[in-house]
């Protein structure tokens, strides 16, 4: 019979923060999306306020070239941050994109996934990422994780992969927190200047949601 390892994990005892933070605003033939780009920087700069180590990735000015941000870019950017990382630290994943589902399990449109019409099953079974190969990245020595998602179409659905990984940071003794912009059957919408949902969140992070001891706890965000 398989017994649980319940010990507590131990890390070098400095609890650090990092981050992997992606805007995607421009696609091979997806609707653009023009607040992706600002709203990461937004992220960018309230986490390194909040004393984040963060990789930004996006395609505004100064950022990558557009269709550049592949689904191979966003995993190796969050396992490098996985495995910089010890038991004592926290991993956090914003991603602002566009998201659809295949056989009802949650996929993020990459920069160069083709989502035309004819093509956006295949386009991103091929060179889309699914969310379950995020979180899967997301698998390491960290024991806590939080994954903010500005995306449409991103509820869980049935994927049973996407609860291993929440398993894994469990088992550990540690959580694994998700945030969405949608359910699995919904939008995420912009307002004039920027996404609801990133305004809430940034606003949350700032200061809304702080908690008396300085920690922002999802049930108040």
């Amino acid at each position: 019979m398989p017994v649980k390892n319940i010990a507590e994990p131990t890390g070098d005892g400095i609890e650090r923060r990092r981050a992997v933070v992606v805007g995607i605003g421009h696609f091979v033939d997806g609707q653009p999306l023009p607040f992706s780009a600002s709203d990461a920087h937004k992220v960018d700069e309230v986490l390194r306020a909040r004393g984040f180590e963060v990789t930004l990735l996006h395609d505004g000015p100064g950022g990558a070239r557009r269709r550049t941000i592949t689904a191979a870019k966003v995993l190796d950017a969050v396992r490098g941050a996985v495995a910089a990382s010890d038991e004592d630290d926290l991993v956090l994943v914003y991603l602002a994109c566009h998201g659809v589902r295949v056989a009802d399990r949650p996929f993020l449109t990459m920069a160069d996934t083709p989502a035309g019409e004819a093509t956006w099953r295949d386009g991103h079974l091929t060179r889309g990422l699914r969310l379950a190969d995020l979180f899967a990245a997301l698998r390491g020595r960290t024991r806590w994780v939080s994954v903010f998602l500005d995306v449409c179409a991103m509820g869980l659905g049935i994927d049973a992969e996407l609860g291993a990984s929440m398993q894994h940071v469990e088992d550990r003794a540690g959580g694994f927190a998700l945030l969405s912009g949608s359910r699995a059957d919904g939008k995420s919408y912009d307002s004039d200047d920027g996404a609801v949902f990133t305004r809430y969140l940034v606003d949350g992070l700032a200061g809304a949601a702080i908690e008396p001891d300085g920690s922002v706890r999802f049930s108040r965000l």
